[in-house]
């Protein structure tokens, strides 16, 4: 049986008056600091349409189910029930006043504890938001002030049908005073032979002269990222929709034509068009004083092979050195155009609602603390996170790199603009206005949390810049992949080549290894190897996690998260599986004991396939160091009381010498895309597995030897219901846990569950089936693992 939503009222039916229920809610309290969670009752008691505030609920209960009906939930009796309704107050700043830190201008929070029909989380796991299971935040709702004069931290304005451009250009002027732009400007052109030092040098868009032009001097220029979509073109037809008109692109053909000043004009196009997304992002290029626009539709000639390829490699230079990339936010193909703009005297080509200033007032009934007042409410607009989020171009592999390689990035979502760049704390958006103030110490700029306990904001953009590279690590490289493997790609062999930008990226950290090729390392930077394998498929919110990807174009090793369509986390990262004690040492500084000495790439594409010299990579310094000891017949050393050799031997039990001398011996590379390595594994007999009564994901793990328990993961389901056998489980890290005060930190290990197979030719290998942790038992009489030693070779 399905229960009916309260009905919306219609514009300014209601008066200020409140209902019986809504006038028990002590609203001058809740606005005048933050409150606790109150209780309000089934949502269906709050639908009196001369209420004001219950305006304000059905209206917000109507925009988180997305008017897609009535919610249905089972209740332990079988009927379906009302939602119930939660509301608490809470200030997204965090402010030093008086020389306390305050929370001033709280807003209301409110939430149902029922999920909408249709809600899909598209973040990745956030545990102390996630734990809360039954509140489902539907609306913010803010007080806007009475009187202009008062001070206010945070500032509403008013959002107009179209685009402010003074005011996107005054963020652009902001910008070029910020560090990182200072920076930029000082340094070398660092990109000129990757992008314009080329024999025909780099291919731009025109927009004052309306056409490409090449140009060998760098400039600056704007990026447009958009979403493609399923559209006709010139080179490929829309089988769907035969007759639809295709959109105009760069060919060998016609670059000479569409080189003359007026060819990109709608005019001069002829049984073709050109993408509404570029023709306004040309008009707004010119109105923010730009001459320059790089589109890959016409900055990118379709039909030459060698140019995709020699530009798909330096896609991080080419946003990267972008002045600002436009994203149009909005709609689902190149034709949608962006949501309200238009050039001075024109109408937008995709009009837009903008978030007007519509105060809600309700007069609140006189207490003992407070007399009667009128308050002026207003829905708070979605943060920048969650228009990002419900927009198709987010759902894009390819808009990833795009996004995340951009110095500055202009948002053009569906009601409003934002803007970002790599200044922390830097983004503007046109319906409020933060007033300088030093006192402001946090504002949230992310989606309002249930959570109370928990202030800094753990979700605040979408943007996280990855163009320099001495910032970034492991722990990034790990945030970047959950990323974007919650995205989707067309053509499933564009796995690697939709994320070798972002790899570029690593590659070029000082702490890099050698240069490696994307195909080489399976998308994971060498020096971060014991960062990148140890991933697991998601299943984020009961899903069944994704499944093997399946190409006859291009084969991807089972030991990369590239091997998997769907979301993947890491152990050493926040997930639903494993426990913080585990997946955050690193980030409270816990050193990580890599127990595999070196890494063995397959070889590059410039030498058939085999392996080179740069192939063989040590894990850590550490290790580097303890074979250079080792060779001028050094016997050990006081820093070895905190080495990898120490912890692995002390600890864990394992043979560090037969590990480093293995590490180095010679032996057959391994092909390209294949990973060799000299390990300390525990065979089938060595580890009990639970068999449970049906299939499961997650089994308790156990080392006969010594006692010590955990858990093992496969990384498909199917894998645990066919009875595939995890023949070895390689040892790849070893840590302690972080544990809170007064408590010894555990000793704990991760595995990677392997299955060997032999081919035709005895050559021996082994493919990922899961990956494994164990908390090793307490004391010194627990026995060690029987470790034993051997080359391994990864498929």
């Amino acid at each position: 049986m399905g229960v009916t939503l309260p009905s919306r009222p219609k514009e300014g039916s209601a008066s200020g008056r409140l209902c019986g229920a809504c006038a028990k809610l002590d609203f001058a309290a809740m606005f005048a600091k933050e409150t606790k969670q109150i209780a309000m009752g089934p949502v269906s008691d709050y639908s009196d349409l001369n209420c004001p505030f219950c305006g304000l609920i059905a209206k917000s209960i109507h925009l988180g189910w997305e008017e897609k009906g009535d919610p249905k939930s089972a209740s332990p009796g079988g009927h379906a029930r009302s939602p119930e309704l939660f509301i608490q107050s809470r200030s997204p700043l965090s402010v030093q006043i008086d020389g306390h830190v305050q929370h001033p201008q709280p807003r209301l929070l409110l939430a149902v504890d029922q999920k909408p029909p249709g809600f899909k989380e598209t973040r990745g796991v956030i545990r102390q938001v996630d734990r809360v299971k039954d509140r489902f935040i539907v609306a913010e709702i803010e007080r806007l002030p009475d009187d202009a004069a008062k001070p206010e931290y945070i500032v509403r304005r008013d959002v107009a049908t179209t685009i402010d451009v003074e005011l996107v250009k005054s963020w652009l002027q902001e910008c070029q005073g910020h560090k990182h732009s200072v920076d930029d400007s000082s340094k070398t052109t660092e990109t000129k032979d990757a992008l314009f030092g080329g024999p025909d040098g780099f291919l731009l868009i025109d927009v004052v002269d309306e056409c490409l032009v090449r140009l060998k001097e760098k400039t600056d220029y704007v990026a447009l990222s958009y979403v493609w979509g399923k559209l006709a073109t010139i080179l490929r037809k829309n089988v769907e929709k035969p007759d639809q008109i295709p959109l105009l692109l760069t060919t060998v053909g016609n670059k000479e034509e569409l080189a003359k000043p007026g060819a990109l004009t709608p005019e001069r196009v002829p049984g073709a068009k050109i993408a509404a997304s570029v023709l306004d992002a040309m008009s707004l290029t010119r109105a923010i004083g730009q001459r320059y626009l790089w589109v890959d539709m016409f900055c990118i000639v379709q039909n030459d092979g060698n140019e995709k390829d020699r530009l798909m490699a330096v896609m991080d230079d080419v946003y990267n050195t972008a002045t600002v990339t436009l994203v149009a936010g909005d709609g689902t193909d190149a034709d949608a155009g962006l949501s309200g703009w238009a050039p001075p005297g024109r109408t937008p080509r995709r009009p837009r609602s903008g978030h007007p200033l519509k105060p809600t007032a309700i007069t609140t009934p006189a207490s003992k603390a407070h007399p009667p007042t009128t308050l002026r409410l207003a829905l708070c607009p979605p943060s920048l996170v969650e228009e990002v989020r419900r927009s198709t171009w987010n759902t894009r592999g390819w808009t990833y790199q795009e996004q995340h390689l951009s110095r500055r990035v202009v948002y053009v979502t569906a009601d409003e603009v934002f803007f970002a760049c790599p200044a922390a704390g830097q983004q503007r958006r046109e319906s409020y206005t933060t007033p300088p103030n030093p006192a402001v110490q946090q504002l949230r700029t992310g989606p309002p949390w249930w959570t109370g306990s928990l202030r800094a904001d753990p979700d605040p953009t979408p943007y996280r810049y990855l163009g320099d590279a001495a910032a970034l690590g492991g722990l990034e490289y790990q945030a970047a992949v959950q990323a974007y493997t919650r995205r989707e790609l067309s053509h499933a062999e564009d796995a690697l080549n939709a994320f070798a930008g972002v790899f570029n990226r690593f590659h070029a950290a000082p702490s890099a290894a050698a240069a490696a090729e994307i195909a080489q390392t399976q998308g994971i930077p060498a020096h971060l190897m014991q960062h990148g394998l140890l991933w697991f498929p998601s299943g984020q919110g009961g899903g069944a996690g994704g499944e093997r990807r399946s190409t006859a174009k291009q084969r991807f090793a089972t030991w990369s998260w590239a091997s998997w369509v769907g979301p993947a986390e890491f152990v050493f990262a926040d997930s639903s599986w494993l426990s913080r004690i585990v997946s955050l040492a690193p980030a409270r500084g816990v050193p990580l004991h890599v127990a595999i000495p070196r890494w063995h790439l397959g070889g590059g594409s410039s030498d058939g396939g085999k392996s080179t010299a740069t192939s063989q990579i040590w894990s850590q310094q550490s290790w580097a160091a303890a074979a250079a000891a080792a060779a001028a017949g050094e016997e050990g050393s006081d820093s070895r009381s905190i080495s990898t050799e120490a912890y692995l031997g002390d600890r864990v039990g394992v043979d560090t010498a037969a590990l480093l001398k293995g590490g180095q011996a010679a032996v057959e590379p391994p092909a390209r895309g294949e990973l060799g390595f000299f390990a300390a594994y525990l065979g089938a007999d060595d580890v009990k597995l639970a068999q449970p009564a049906k299939p499961e994901r997650f089994v308790s793990m156990e080392i006969v030897s010594g006692g010590h328990r955990g858990e093992f993961r496969f990384d498909d389901k199917g894998d645990e219901a066919r009875g595939v056998a995890v023949d070895e489980f390689v040892l790849v890290v070893a840590a302690d846990t972080v544990e809170g005060p007064g408590k010894l930190p555990k000793t704990q290990s991760v595995f990677l569950g392997v299955a060997m197979s032999q081919d035709a030719a005895g050559v021996v290998s082994a493919r990922r089936v899961g990956l494994g942790f164990v908390y090793y038992a307490p004391g010194e009489d627990s026995a060690k693992p029987a470790w034993r030693y051997k080359h391994f070779r990864l498929t």
